[in-house]
């Protein structure tokens, strides 16, 4: 389980910022997301994609985000938080 989960770590990290252990910021386009959707079930299989939450910001929502800490993620427009 560990290695699939480090394929997916790695297939995520290539579209956006890991914020949390397993929770990462990704900015992409509709094009990218499908994609990114494709490569995470390939990577996954069906069962483990299941688990995976996909959880769109608009950019009103992602311009009222704060970030606490010393992690700070450049704004963009919009984000989806996988």
């Amino acid at each position: 389980m560990n290695r699939k989960r480090t394929r997916l770590a790695k297939i995520l990290g290539g579209y956006g910022n890991r914020v949390q252990e397993s929770v990462f910021e990704v900015r992409v386009s509709e094009a990218q997301l499908k994609e990114l959707r494709g490569r995470l079930q390939e990577a996954a299989g069906e069962e483990d994609y299941a688990n995976l939450r996909f959880y769109p910001l608009c950019a009103n929502c992602r311009a009222k985000a704060c970030d606490l800490g010393a992690t700070h993620l450049p704004g963009q427009p919009a984000a989806v938080i996988v």
